[in-house]
């Protein structure tokens, strides 16, 4: 006698076929055990009717990402993924088994899909995923149920460990000349090769160079290309060759020349020192005054110095230093009587100085000092050329002084410029 399910459910006498969705509570992707059982028979006809199955299951598997890269003691997650009949898809990560083709290149956890990078070369990441119910339409059988197609399907992720750059010093240099570069990182074998992209930078790799830090000359032609440069380097070390990631380095071409303040090693609308009067007279300031350059202001003089300290910078957004790789030419004059200065100097210093007043020259005969109620002014200026051909920029300094009253007791004013030619 036929007998309702726990819900009352009834198949009636009049049904003659039909089919059933069986799902778990949990999710499709729990197993659950069902038992069916089921047959036809016509004993009028002696003849059965089979009994199908639709088995409704996954039917694609990846593992995603199909190809990655991962730097030395880097990490990458990989995650395995089914593609349901419907076009649903649902992820295996945790319940599938991963193994990697070369520990000493990368590993992978074993129930995570966890990758983290060794060493420089290339890796196959391998996953097999758990049993799954396989997608198989309908299945007909006149001897009872077939079971629907159970696999447990694998896949793999290619992937490479290339070497890491981490950092410049310098990480800039100016056009049109030869630069020493350190590269640090990881990963960049006994024999690296270094690539700059743009036009005009080439990098040699010099002898000292090893896995963590290359010593290299960046050379810089007049013609080079400013701004950034992408920089890889190149381990050689494995088979096949990895390259790394771009780290950009910045090629300076003259910007804006400013005073700059020495104490606190920033620009500064006073980039000056203090006034110094030279009164042999009122007994002040005797000795020696030398400037930058080494050259000696001679004692027992009438006159006026401060030193100016300029910088030159870059064209960068906020504009950087230029240190050393460009002459400053200081060319002075004096006027309204006072004496010749001395010779054009060039320096290569990275912060450049000038002393001015209307004393500062070379030579063993002292002026005549002012008298009591004279007034003396006199200009000095100077002039950096940094740079060759069409990157070529000069810019001029100019002080205007003015001095009242004699002997430098008095007034004393000057006015500061700074153009570019």
């Amino acid at each position: 006698m036929r007998q309702p399910d726990a819900n009352g459910n009834l198949i009636p006498d009049y049904m003659q076929e039909g089919s059933a969705v069986i799902s778990n509570p949990k999710g499709r992707a729990e197993w659950m055990t069902v038992a069916v059982c089921g047959a036809f028979y016509n004993p009028r006809k002696a003849t059965c009717a089979p009994v199908c199955i639709y088995c409704y299951g996954y039917n694609t598997y990846v593992v995603v990402a199909t190809s990655f890269s991962v730097g030395v003691n880097g990490t990458v997650q990989l995650n395995t993924q089914a593609t349901y009949a419907d076009g649903s898809v649902d992820t295996f990560t945790s319940s599938s088994s991963w193994s990697s083709n070369n520990n000493s290149v990368a590993t992978v956890g074993a129930n995570t899909g966890l990758v983290r990078g060794v060493s420089p070369g290339s890796i196959q990441i391998m996953a097999e995923f758990p049993s799954l119910v396989e997608y198989a339409g309908n299945l007909c059988s006149y001897g009872g149920l077939t079971p629907c197609p159970v696999g447990s399907p694998g896949g793999a992720s290619n992937g490479s460990v290339p070497p890491t750059i981490t950092g410049f010093t310098p990480g800039r240099g100016l056009i049109g000349n030869s630069i020493s570069v350190t590269i640090d990182g990881i990963g960049f074998g006994t024999n690296p090769t270094v690539q700059v992209s743009g036009n005009g930078v080439t990098a040699t790799v010099g002898s000292g160079s090893g896995d963590t830090q290359i010593e290299a000359t960046f050379a810089i032609t007049t013609g080079a290309t400013a701004g950034n440069h992408a920089v890889t380097v190149t381990n050689n070390s494995v088979s096949p060759a990895q390259t790394s990631s771009s780290q950009n380095w910045f090629v300076q071409v003259p910007g804006d020349i400013q005073r700059y303040d020495l104490g606190t090693g920033s620009p500064a609308p006073n980039g000056y020192g203090p006034l110094v009067i030279l009164d042999p007279a009122a007994g002040t300031n005797y000795g020696n005054v030398v400037n930058i350059n080494g050259q000696v202001l001679k004692p027992n003089q009438c006159g006026v110095y401060r030193n100016l300290a300029y910088a030159l910078y870059d064209q960068d957004s906020p504009a950087q230093l230029i240190y050393g790789g460009y002459t400053a030419n200081e060319s002075f004059s004096n006027f309204s009587g006072i004496a010749p200065a001395p010779s054009a100097v060039s320096t290569t210093l990275p912060l450049n100085s000038l002393v001015f007043g209307d004393n500062s020259y070379i030579g063993s005969t002292a002026p005549t000092c002012l008298g009591a109620n004279d007034n003396q002014s006199f200009n000095q200026s100077f002039t950096v050329t940094v740079g060759s051909g069409a990157s070529q920029k000069t810019y001029s300094v100019t002080l205007t002084n003015a001095v009242s009253r004699g002997k430098f007791s008095g007034t004393y004013a000057d006015n500061i410029t700074i153009t570019t030619q």
